[in-house]
Parts: C-alpha cells; sequence; structure tokens
C-alpha cells in the first residue's frame, strides 16, 4: 500500500512540472461492492465500530468474508425514486484539459463528498505551487468546477484560500424557486462540470471496476491503481495527439 501511495506521489510530482495552471474538476462516484446479507443487529454492530471478529467470534471463516468499512447509501433520482448502492466512494480531482487525475480519496458510500475537497487540495499539493508562483508575483486563478454537494461557505473559503476561482454549483434556495440567472449559470458550469463523468465511464465501463476486497484500506488501493492506469493510458492518447499535431504529419 505505501508502493502505491509513492507511485501516485510520483506521477502527481511529474504531472506538476509540466502544469499549465488549467482548471480542475471535482466530483465523487460510487464503486461498488459484493452486496452483504446481514441480520439488523449485526448492521448495527457495523454501524457501532465493531471488527468482523467481534461480531462474529464463533465463525473466524465467515468474519474473514465480511468487510466492516463498506456502507450501503441512496441516492434519489427523478421524482420519488431512490436508487440504493453499496461500496465506496472515490473522490478525484481531475484536470479540465486533459482530464488526467490529480488526487484521490476513498471513502465509505455514506460519506459526504463536500468534506473531501480540502483532501483533494493537499494531495494535489496546490497551495505551495501557487505560494511560489505568487512570491515570483505571478498571480495565480486557476478555476474549480464541482456540483452542488460541494456547495458551502466552508469550501468556499478553502477554494479562494487557493486563490482559485469557484465555478461549484448552487443550490437551490429552499422554498423558493431558482432564480433564473443562477439557473443559466449552473447549465453552463455542468457543460464543463460533465467532463468528469468521462472518467468514471472509463474506469467502470472499459475496466470494469469492481471492489472485492476487504477493508477500505484495501478497496483505496485498487481504486488508486486504476486511477494509476487510467493516467497513463491518458498520458499515452495525449503525447499521440501533440505528435500528429505537429507540422510533419499535417
Amino acid at each position: 500500500m505505501d508502493v502505491v501511495k509513492e507511485l501516485c506521489e510520483r506521477m502527481n510530482r511529474s504531472l506538476n512540472e509540466c502544469d499549465d495552471d488549467s482548471d480542475w474538476m471535482a466530483d465523487a462516484s460510487i464503486v461498488s461492492c459484493p452486496k452483504q446479507h446481514n441480520t439488523a443487529a449485526e448492521n448495527a454492530a457495523i454501524k457501532a465500530g465493531k471488527s468482523a471478529q467481534e461480531i462474529w467470534p464463533n465463525e473466524p471463516h465467515k468474519a474473514a468474508q465480511k468487510d466492516t468499512d463498506v456502507r450501503w447509501t441512496a441516492k434519489k433520482r427523478t421524482g420519488e425514486f431512490v436508487e440504493c448502492y453499496f461500496g465506496f466512494t472515490t473522490n478525484v480531482l481531475v484536470e479540465r484539459d486533459t482530464k488526467l487525475i490529480r488526487a484521490c480519496v476513498v471513502t465509505p458510500a455514506n460519506s459526504y463528498e463536500g468534506h473531501q475537497l480540502g483532501k483533494l487540495f493537499r494531495l494535489a499539493k496546490l497551495l505551495p505551487r501557487h505560494r511560489k508562483r505568487l512570491d515570483a508575483g505571478k498571480k495565480v486563478v486557476r478555476g474549480i468546477y464541482a456540483d452542488k454537494g460541494y456547495c458551502s461557505e466552508a469550501n468556499e473559503a478553502l477554494v479562494a484560500e487557493e486563490w482559485m476561482e469557484s465555478h461549484i454549483l448552487k443550490k437551490k434556495p429552499r422554498g423558493k424557486p431558482m432564480p433564473k440567472a443562477v439557473a443559466r449559470a449552473n447549465a453552463k458550469r455542468s457543460s464543463v462540470q460533465a467532463r468528469v463523468e468521462h472518467v468514471f465511464a472509463r474506469q467502470k465501463s472499459g475496466y470494469g471496476l469492481f471492489v472485492r476486497t476487504i477493508s477500505l484500506a484495501r478497496a483505496a488501493t485498487k481504486i488508486k491503481l486504476a486511477n494509476l492506469t487510467y493516467n497513463l493510458e491518458r498520458l499515452v492518447l495525449l503525447e499521440d495527439e501533440r505528435r500528429r499535431s505537429r507540422p510533419e504529419f499535417v
């Protein structure tokens, strides 16, 4: 697991060297796991933070196959339809232009994605780079696109601290209609934010990303390895496009 962390850091350092201060996109997606069939008492013990060995002390083989880190979550779709998911959430920070993954945080599916923005910024090591540019007299203004799950005063303050321009989608006022100007701005931002879905689609449809490991740490390792694979594949494609754009290929 330390090897994967080192690989991610080396990838990030390499990307930072050729960073052109393009905009970022933050988003989260659920990676599914095999569903577990537990009793109500067992689920209550899992939510209380007990380990599998504590819940099934007399069934060591069963305990070895139970993951107490994975969680259920529900998302409301059109109308009153609610869809339930079981797995982990991958929170990513992606470059707008290249669609390269710059940071990733893996959490249980029921965790709130809006709380992960600060961790993503720290993993991408944005602030030290910005301070270096500011000390040289250059003001860095990078945009950050994110959906309504990231709309909060804390995240807006964090974006301002990182010397970034916020393009986070605004929430509808409670009990009031959405202002037309805000709706138009959200539609314009959504057209950019939608690009991050290409990353998740490639991993799930192309790689068949599905977590069958036990524990959050192992799930995070598998998801980050998928991110590294995606970045390498994406870099090859970008380099091929750059090479073909040279005059001798025209």
